[in-house]
């Protein structure tokens, strides 16, 4: 493992606690941890010299011994639940790694388990065993295969055939820690399985995460044939919080997946988002907004797997970058043996207000079938001076009206989020965040 000892030494009296025997535990999730943690020994924690590394330096994420957070006392309850408006919707906390409210009843049309809940279900314990592992790509990532090894928890979120679920399930990470305690290493994980023909939408709330806290998450969907689910991750952290996340959706047949990523800061923030294709007709949305300023890095890696023919991936992304910032966004494009009639397009575009802010854009098409259709492409600006004249010449103040021009430019992606109160509330948010770059930037 290319870490320090004392990462090294952290991270294998982690897996140690895990590894010993539990009542309730079933075979294939020891075995699962198992080959987990040793892929994670023979990949390493990541480095600059890694192709997927090369433009965000993990090192505050790797050279740091964090304490275990799921090794704490259980901590039924957490820290007041970001804020949010008052409109339905179920609310999941996952506590130092494990699920403290498994909340909603079969009611609201789904069902969210704590996974010892969900393995007692005969039908569901079956579902989970054939899927909870087997779409995030632990074989390929160091930090997905560490929360494969670590997590000893999960929020299994159940949506039968049908289900038509108008209040959104939000999942919240918290940690609870002693006194005096340091900063904490959290490995939440979530998987959702979405029956035929159903629709949710699934929100990851970052926003209760600690300054020197590392939230390690992953969440797995699984969309069967003709389900429907949005996707929203929102991140609006310390100025030294870290974090990575992975999300991978596997598509059944006429299935549609959309993700929307609002992150609005935080001194390391890697997000990977990974589509694969399983049956013909399906349709992915992968967008995502960042807004960066200071020393803050927000990394986009994307991937949208065509592994069958007849799939539509559209993706837009878009970045407000000021001080010394830097962003990253990387999407992938791979077009399989086979899979005709694959339509991909791709938008980066970025606005810089600073001269020291940087952003590194790069697009991966691979394409192995020939009737496709496949776009990119990558922009880099800076606030219009004749519409900013406009604004300053009808008595808009200086700060006002850079608030103004980069609300409006960062608007598009908000607007694509379906809910309408929650789409209300990020939009806020968002306008909340471009005052005060704005305030900044006029000081």
């Amino acid at each position: 493992m290319n870490t320090t000892p004392a990462v090294s030494e952290a991270y294998a009296d982690a897996f140690a606690r895990r590894a010993r025997p539990a009542a309730g535990v079933p075979t294939w999730l020891t075995h699962l941890r198992r080959a987990a943690w040793d892929r994670f020994g023979a990949l390493g924690l990541p480095t600059v010299k890694l192709e997927a590394w090369r433009f965000t330096n993990p090192a505050p994420l790797t050279k740091t011994a964090f304490a275990d957070a799921h090794a704490l006392p259980d901590a039924k309850a957490a820290a007041p639940a970001p804020a949010l408006g008052d409109w339905p919707r179920t609310e999941v906390v996952i506590v130092n790694g494990r699920v403290a409210s498994p909340g909603a009843d079969a009611s609201t049309g789904a069902r969210v388990l704590n996974l010892a809940s969900a393995l007692e279900e005969p039908a569901l314990a079956s579902r989970v065993a054939a899927t909870y592992g087997s779409i995030a790509a632990w074989q390929e990532r160091a930090f997905v295969a560490l929360n494969t090894a670590l997590a000893d928890d999960a929020a299994v979120i159940d949506v039968p055939e049908g289900a038509l679920v108008e209040a959104p399930v939000r999942v919240t990470y918290a940690a609870v820690r002693a006194a005096g305690e340091g900063a904490l290493a959290l490995h939440p994980r979530v998987l959702v399985l979405a029956g035929r023909g159903a629709r949710l939408t699934v929100i990851e709330d970052l926003r209760g995460a600690e300054g020197g806290d590392f939230v390690n998450s992953v969440i797995e969907f699984d969309l069967a044939d003709e389900a429907q689910v949005e996707h929203v991750i929102v991140t609006d952290h310390a100025p030294a919080a870290l974090a990575t996340g992975a999300a991978f959706a596997r598509l059944g047949a006429g299935a549609r997946f959309a993700s929307r990523s609002i992150a609005l800061g935080g001194r390391l923030m890697r997000r990977d988002t990974v589509v694969t294709f399983d049956g013909p007709g399906g349709e992915a949305t992968l967008d995502g907004l960042y807004v960066v300023t200071g020393e803050e890095l927000v990394d986009h890696h994307t991937t949208a797997d065509h592994a069958v023919p007849g799939c539509t991936s559209r993706e837009l992304f878009k970045g407000v970058l000021d001080g010394s910032s830097r962003a990253v966004f990387n999407g992938a494009v791979i077009i399989r043996p086979g899979a005709q009639k694959s339509d991909a397009g791709q938008s980066n575009q970025n606005l810089l207000l600073s001269d020291d802010a940087m952003i590194d854009t790069k697009p991966e098409l691979q394409i192995f079938a020939d009737d496709v259709k496949c776009s990119h492409g990558a922009t880099v600006g800076q606030l219009d001076d004749d519409a900013l004249f406009y604004l300053r010449a009808r008595g808009i103040g200086p700060a006002k009206a850079r608030a103004m021009l980069t609300h409006a430019f960062a608007r598009e992606v908000v607007e694509r989020i379906a809910h309408p109160a929650l789409r209300a509330d990020l939009d806020a948010l968002v306008e909340r965040r471009m005052e005060r770059l704005a305030d900044r930037g006029a000081a």
